[in-house]
């Protein structure tokens, strides 16, 4: 009797709380404060989750205008799509959740506060600018007039954000060493983005490729990001897209430029190398690095630690040489260089190495030694004017000797693939012979040298002649 009678109570408790949830009625109840003129139905109206505050900087901008209670069957989305529908009946595009409850007998009831804000007073991404000009165009002119740098281009997003796919271009800022995202096209119809808006700003690490920042969300809240980007030609982004709550990637291709050549180093000043062509004062270096610069400066980083203001005398643009005068050059040398120069061609599989000063910024000022093998007597795609080497360069290279193992000067280092491993070019020694016919001065190219030297005796005895090219635009 007693099981019986607990049984009971059971079925009793079952049937009240079924009765009470039927008692539920499907039913929208808004309270406006204040009536503005409703807003069309493909008007964004954004929304924050339940505990969301409102920032104090928001809060001169944000005006409650009404509550809302919905009370319908479906799911949270639904009823939040509700909510933002009743939003924009009283005038309003900004709903806040207050509450919601699922009920597993009936209507689930979502409570909000719909709001009008201000958003062309509000700066939702701290720091958010627009870079002037930079539209797709401006970006491309841009890398014409200087060198295009790793990672740098123009990339077509795969894969969507909330149903986005657009464009960005990616330029680095020379002053700060930091990457800008820039968006360019794809998402019109979202509120207040401009061709040029920065939708990230990133920084690189200590792993190759792997740069961490910030990203702004379509909203213009900024979310921290990790940009990786593959040896293919694209990157994927990992960030908290708009309205969600978890990470997710995103992948991006390169469109512009589809083969990377890079030439030169930084975006508003840059760093090369040059080295001593004759002891009447000439230092050669690659027509990139000095190209449409102000003012250049030759630094002797061995010696004397002179920074001394340098010319153009002679420039060949089409294989990317020139030869600068510098003023009051002090040299460690009588009448001859400590290398020679070799014009003749030099055969596949012969080794090499290079000298010079890339990347100084984040590597320094001690000049650097890769070393390698001339991977081809033909340049980049063909090119008969320059060497493939295996010898990494990076920026800041340009302008620097290619010896080969018996310490002559056959190459100027002056690009590198920025997606591939090891492959570096040079420009061949026989194409500077037409420049050195157009200088006002009598200068020659010195003897080949055949030494047996240690590479490491050849570097001490070359890098006095091997120099620091610093350019202002």
């Amino acid at each position: 009797m007693k099981t019986i009678v607990r049984f009971c109570g059971v079925f009793v408790i079952s049937l009240c709380v079924f009765s009470c949830g039927t008692n539920l009625t499907v039913e929208t109840k808004t309270i406006p404060i204040k009536y503005y003129p409703p807003r069309d139905y493909f008007e964004t109206v954004y929304w924050e989750d339940i505990g969301y505050v409102i920032p104090a900087t928001y809060l001169p901008y944000a005006e409650k205008i009404g509550t809302i209670r919905i009370q319908e069957y479906g799911y949270k989305d639904y009823l939040i799509k509700q909510a933002m529908k009743e939003c924009r009946k009283i005038g309003g595009n900004w709903v806040i959740l207050d509450s919601y409850w699922e009920n597993l007998f009936g209507p689930n009831v979502l409570t909000a506060t719909a709001y009008k804000l201000d958003w062309d007073k509000v700066k939702r991404f701290q720091g958010q600018m627009i870079m002037d000009g930079f539209t797709e165009s401006k970006l491309k002119e841009e890398w014409i007039k200087r060198s295009i740098l790793p990672y740098e281009g123009i990339y077509q997003s795969i894969t969507a954000d909330n149903g986005y796919k657009f464009k960005v271009g990616i330029c680095k800022n020379a002053p700060n060493d930091k990457y800008y995202i820039n968006y360019l096209s794809g998402m019109s119809d979202v509120r207040s983005w401009k061709e040029g808006d920065v939708l990230g700003i990133v920084e690189s690490t200590a792993l190759q490729g792997v740069f961490l920042g910030d990203w702004v969300k379509l909203d213009k809240y900024s979310t921290p990001a990790e940009l990786v980007f593959a040896n293919s030609g694209s990157f994927t982004a990992s960030y908290i897209p708009w309205n969600q709550s978890e990470k997710q990637d995103f992948t991006y291709i390169r469109t512009f430029p589809k083969d990377v050549v890079v030439t030169g180093s930084d975006f508003s000043s840059s760093t090369g190398t040059g080295f001593l062509l004759s002891t009447k004062g000439y230092v050669l270096t690659c027509h990139h690095v000095v190209k449409n610069a102000k003012k250049i400066y030759v630094i002797d980083n061995n010696t004397s630690k002179t920074r001394l203001t340098a010319t153009v005398s002679v420039s060949d643009a089409n294989n990317d040489l020139s030869i600068l005068k510098v003023n009051g050059l002090s040299l460690g040398y009588d009448s001859s260089l400590p290398y020679g120069f070799d014009d003749a061609l030099n055969k596949t599989g012969e080794a090499v190495f290079c000298m010079g000063y890339p990347l100084t910024q984040v590597m320094g000022n001690e000049i650097k030694v890769t070393n390698g093998i001339i991977s081809s007597v033909t340049g980049y795609q063909g090119d008969v004017s320059s060497y493939q080497i295996s010898a990494p360069a990076q920026p800041g290279n340009s302008g620097g000797p290619l010896f080969n193992s018996s310490g002559n000067v056959i190459g100027v280092i002056n690009a590198r693939i920025s997606q591939a491993e090891n492959v570096s070019y040079a420009v061949k020694v026989s194409y500077l012979n037409n420049l050195l016919g157009l200088l006002n001065d009598d200068v020659r190219i010195g003897k080949v040298n055949q030494s047996s030297s240690s590479l490491s005796s050849m570097v001490e005895k070359f890098k006095p002649a091997v120099y620091i090219i610093e350019v202002e635009y």
